[in-house]
């Protein structure tokens, strides 16, 4: 049974998920003669309709509230790049100076 989508909402008065034997009434509601109470939106419509207005950009970067600009302290001062400090790409390193290089191969 599906939970996650949302199909199940737990009540009072209803059996527990557990105890139905199948998942048909969550997904056709109108066939034991219940109307569903909550609108849903369809499962394959995941997004929101302020994210399809701003298509081809992103939605942050359209609705970014954020006017402060952020000024370096000094004209040498270094921003934190992950990517730079882990990887190095500034830096030339031959493959036999990598440890997966110097690994001994157990089959000769």
């Amino acid at each position: 049974m599906n939970v996650f989508l949302g199909l199940f909402i737990p009540e009072e008065n209803a059996p527990p998920i557990w105890e139905l034997p199948n998942d048909y009434y969550l997904h056709h509601p109108q066939a034991v003669g219940i109307a569903p109470t909550v609108y849903r939106f369809p499962q394959t419509r995941w997004w929101d309709e302020e994210v399809m207005q701003c298509l081809p950009q992103a939605y942050d970067a359209v609705e970014k509230r954020c006017l402060q600009v952020i000024l370096p302290l000094s004209e040498h001062w270094e921003c934190v790049d992950v990517y730079a400090a882990y990887h190095r790409p500034d830096e030339l390193t031959t493959l036999d100076e990598t440890y997966p290089f110097k690994i001994t191969h157990s089959v000769k």
